[in-house]
């Protein structure tokens, strides 16, 4: 199986080809993984080191690069994993960099499979509910609003010989997670006065998946041809009624090895906040506002997934040690 993954040397892209190197079928017919000009050269040597992998340099934008690679390399499958998460001119980004993506392959008379990540945010519920992959679309930010119309694109690409295959997962929980670092610190520098912050009363119900549940399930989604053309909502169905006080109690218990009382802030003080601090910033107006949604997710998504894939894969990683991980890969704790 000749494969090429876009996003290698992003934060689910480092967890995500550790997986990849544990798959004899895909090692067999090789990885190449699409890096950038500007990508970090150590994130670059890392995918080099893989077992029968190498990179090929071309930006998502270069749509006659594109074309180029794809041809060399004939490929069985693509992993779609890159993605802008914020700064200038998120929503070009993401939405023409798939688009290329999605025309360069058109090409291809017998068409290759395509597993594209996408995310739940881009079915955000304002009332608590359960979110299951035919939830109408609500999405808050650039970044979600980018992957909505990714959905789409691809969607219509389908039409023409590309074979799908769409992931919408919750928040990832794995090491290096970088948009979740001022997070952690935070937290760990509050729980030293005897408290930690949550956004807005924090009551609103959440799901999260690990990064290793996550990219398992993306391998086995490449796998079977019943996954072929649909959409799917992945998470960790063990945290039933989840909350976002919950996770942020649990991240916390990691970081101080004790219970924490958990504060809510009220979501205008958030918003006052946001706005000083700029557009440039994970935590915008906007994001506020998605991650006090509910993101609960439909149990019932799990199964179908399941059942696709012949029951070949679930969700085995506990989150703790997804929180655990990306606490110790920021050096705040041993």
């Amino acid at each position: 199986m000749r494969t090429l993954v876009t996003g290698g040397t992003g934060y689910l892209g480092r967890t995500f080809s550790n997986i990849l190197d544990q798959d004899p079928e895909i090692v067999n017919g090789g990885i190449t993984y699409l890096v950038r000009k500007t990508s970090n050269p150590e994130a670059i040597k890392r995918l080099k080191s893989k077992r029968n992998a190498k990179t090929e340099e071309c930006s998502l934008l270069d749509i006659g690069g594109l074309e180029d690679v794809l041809k060399r390399g004939n490929y069985d499958v693509i992993f779609h994993l890159a993605a802008q998460v914020k700064g200038p001119n998120v929503y070009e980004n993401n939405t023409s960099g798939t688009r290329n993506l999605c025309y360069a392959l058109s090409d291809r008379q017998e068409g290759p499979r395509l597993i594209f990540v996408s995310t739940l945010a881009t079915r955000c519920l304002e009332e608590d509910g359960a979110i299951c992959s035919d939830t109408p679309y609500n999405p808050k930010t650039d970044y979600s609003k980018s992957k909505q119309e990714c959905e789409k694109i691809i969607k219509e690409y389908a039409k023409v010989g590309i074979l799908p295959t769409i992931i919408c997962p919750p928040a990832i929980v794995g090491p290096y997670d970088a948009e979740m670092e001022s997070t952690y610190r935070l937290i760990k520098a509050t729980g030293k006065l005897g408290f930690a912050l949550t956004l807005g009363d924090g009551k609103n119900r959440i799901s999260l998946i690990h990064a290793d549940d996550l990219s398992r399930a993306l391998i086995a989604a490449a796998h079977s041809d019943e996954t072929i053309d649909k959409t799917y909502v992945l998470f960790d169905p063990t945290l039933e009624n989840y909350t976002m006080q919950d996770y942020v109690r649990d991240i916390a218990r990691v970081l101080h090895g004790k219970e924490i009382k958990v504060v809510g802030t009220p979501k205008k003080l958030l918003r006052l906040a946001a706005q000083v601090a700029g557009k440039n910033v994970m935590l915008t107006p906007k994001k506020i506002d998605e991650l006090t949604s509910c993101f609960a997710c439909d149990p019932a998504e799990i199964e179908g997934f399941r059942e696709d894939i012949s029951w070949t894969w679930r969700p085995r990683e506990k989150i703790p040690n997804g929180i655990e991980a990306c606490a110790k890969s920021f050096g705040l704790i041993k």
